[in-house]
């Protein structure tokens, strides 16, 4: 990837030189015309060509997009019952479409208790398959802990990159899949 990114700064630099910079010591070099109109020509089409090839190879070395991919959540649903103050539950799901290099690729469960902000990324995401499930938690412990009847949004996504711990909002992240939410309550026994 470094090489690409010193194609992209290399052929910028010749471009921008080629449109207007100091081009004597080169005009000597490559070409021998008044006003070096040929050497300018020389530049712009090698940085051309340089960022071109810089810029296709950053394209081709991420992972293929997966928009085709649809997840669906399958349990928990309705209520969850627990005594502990840091629920924990099993999120389990199913994955259909197209994904090309599903090892690129992961699925994440987020958290979001309705009556505050923020989504909570549960970690860490488990593998691209048909069939997956992964560990949640409702609620942290303290003053942070699951309320009786309290209810949480549980959002799974597939995503290229590791997530942060905590969003403010479902848009502020780049997502390969749609989200699927479900909403659980929890409830004491």
């Amino acid at each position: 990837m470094t090489g690409d990114v010193a194609c992209i700064v290399v052929g910028a630099a010749l471009v921008v030189l080629a449109l207007g910079g100091n081009i004597s010591p080169i005009h000597k070099i490559f070409v021998k015309a008044p006003g070096g109109v040929w050497a300018r020509v020389l530049l712009a089409i090698i940085g051309t060509g340089l960022l071109v090839v810089g810029t296709m190879n950053v394209i081709e070395s991420r992972p293929a997009p997966v928009t085709t991919a649809e997840l669906k959540i399958k349990s928990p649903e309705g209520e969850v019952s627990s005594l502990d103050e840091h629920v924990q539950i099993v999120v389990k799901g199913e994955v259909s479409g197209t994904i090309k290099d599903p090892e690129a690729y992961k699925i994440y469960i987020l958290v979001h208790p309705l009556e505050a902000t923020g989504y909570w990324v549960q970690k860490p995401g488990v593998a691209v398959q048909d069939s997956w499930e992964a560990i949640a938690y409702l609620g942290g412990t303290g003053p942070y802990s699951a309320r009786d009847g309290e209810k949480f949004e549980i959002v799974a996504v597939i995503a290229s990159y590791e997530l942060r711990n905590q969003y403010s909002d479902i848009d502020d992240f780049d997502l390969a899949s749609k989200p699927e939410t479900l909403t659980v309550r929890r409830r004491q026994p």
